[in-house]
């Protein structure tokens, strides 16, 4: 019985013994954290041009060191810096207060070695002279809080440095561009030139979807009153696109930086292709399911990543300087025209359903003309332009012959 009884405190007392270790190993891995995040803070500080995967290496190797005693790994390390570095570490006055409560902790958590515990504090009194031993658990946890607390306040400082370095170096990339005259007149000629364009593409490709050559019955003016109509749909929703296009370009752009910074292997352009035309692959296969057709928005994805890939893959790229402009002018010229061909097919789509509902009624100057067999499309200063619900075929009547347009109530 007595045997029994010693067993089973022999078991309580390891199952004590090893969850006080689990604990103070978690307290001892914190520690390890936040003098690693101080030793990179100091590396950054002190070599500024070093690449941060560099300053991460020397900030392990010393924080290794302090925390566990580990010799340094000399094969890709700079020792001279690792010197410097380190004597700026040990100087410091809050890793000092840091590796003497450290010790302390060993010292408490120790309590059944009193040849050890004496150890710790004499190595605790080394950096903080006037140390007293941990008196109980409370003392323990408020060290414990602090520690991550200043783990946080270090991770939000490194992050702000890193951001720092990134924004350097992406001006580095894409330097910023200076508004000038010549810059004012070329973005006024780009934007006439696509208000011009948006109004002749629209009709021109509208019309020929439905079988007409229009070049007989539109007049330039006509060409920009629709360009006014149509300008506005397709430049907000490009704009859109644009922005979402920038907001990724940046995000690539720093994801990049990071990987260089730190040595890490990223995705290969090949990979991100693959991974949107999964993506999109998938978007197609729902859309079908759903709709039981494929819509021009969910082609745009696999499209539009095609395009990117061909267009960076092309020979010619290695004789443009401005490598970079050129490729984001064409790539925002294509989110552009994609916007206004996706709202023309969609018009087409409407207009050849059998559920198209003519916007407006048209009372003619000639009363025998029977409107309702035909689908109106639109009009222009000089022509109404309708369409023959029966045969397909354009009846183009000029403008004086409509009486009144009376808008449809649904």
């Amino acid at each position: 019985m007595k045997d029994k009884q010693n067993n089973i405190l022999e078991k309580v007392g390891i199952f004590i013994a090893s969850l006080i270790y689990k604990y103070f190993k978690k307290i001892e891995e914190k520690y390890l954290e936040a003098t690693h995040r101080k030793c990179y803070l100091e590396s950054i500080k002190l070599f500024p041009k070093m690449k941060l995967s560099k300053s991460n290496e020397l900030a392990s190797n010393i924080a290794c060191k302090l925390i566990f005693n580990l010799e340094y790994e000399k094969e890709n390390v700079n020792l001279k810096k690792l010197q410097k570095l380190e004597e700026v570490i040990l100087n410091d006055e809050w890793i000092k207060k840091t590796l003497s409560d450290l010790n302390r902790l060993k010292a408490y958590f120790r309590f059944n070695n009193k040849e050890k515990q004496k150890e710790h504090l004499e190595k605790a009194m080394e950096y903080v002279s006037d140390v007293k031993e941990i008196e109980d658990f409370k003392e323990v946890r408020k060290i414990y809080n602090k520690i991550k607390t200043d783990t946080k306040i270090f991770l939000k400082e490194s992050r702000k440095l890193n951001n720092i370095i990134f924004e350097k170096e992406k001006l580095k990339i894409i330097k910023p561009i200076e508004i000038s005259s010549s810059i004012v007149i070329l973005l006024l000629t780009l934007f006439s030139t696509f208000f011009l364009i948006s109004g002749i593409l629209h009709n021109k490709i509208l019309f020929y979807s439905l079988g007409l050559n229009i070049t007989d019955f539109y007049s330039i003016s006509d060409y920009i009153a629709t360009s006014i109509e149509v300008i506005m749909y397709t430049l907000f929703f490009s704009l859109i696109g644009t922005l979402s296009y920038f907001l990724g370009y940046i995000d690539s752009l720093k994801q990049s930086i990071f990987e260089k910074q730190f040595n890490i292997e990223g995705k290969t352009l090949i990979s991100k292709f693959k991974e949107i035309a999964i993506f999109s692959l998938v978007i197609l296969f729902v859309d079908y399911l759903l709709f039981g057709k494929f819509s021009y928005l969910s082609l745009f994805p696999l499209s539009f990543a095609l395009f990117i890939f061909i267009l960076n893959q092309l020979p010619f790229w290695k004789y443009i300087k401005n490598k970079s402009l050129v490729m984001n002018f064409l790539i925002v010229s294509v989110i552009y025209l994609t916007v206004l061909l996706y709202n023309v097919f969609s018009i087409v789509d409407n207009i050849r359903s059998d559920d198209y509902k003519n916007p407006y009624n048209l009372v003619f100057n000639d009363a025998s003309i029977d409107y309702s067999k035909y689908k109106y499309i639109t009009s222009n200063s000089n022509f109404v332009f309708l369409l023959d619900k029966d045969t397909n075929i354009f009846k183009i009547i000029p403008i004086y012959e409509i009486k009144e347009f009376e808008q449809t109530v649904e």
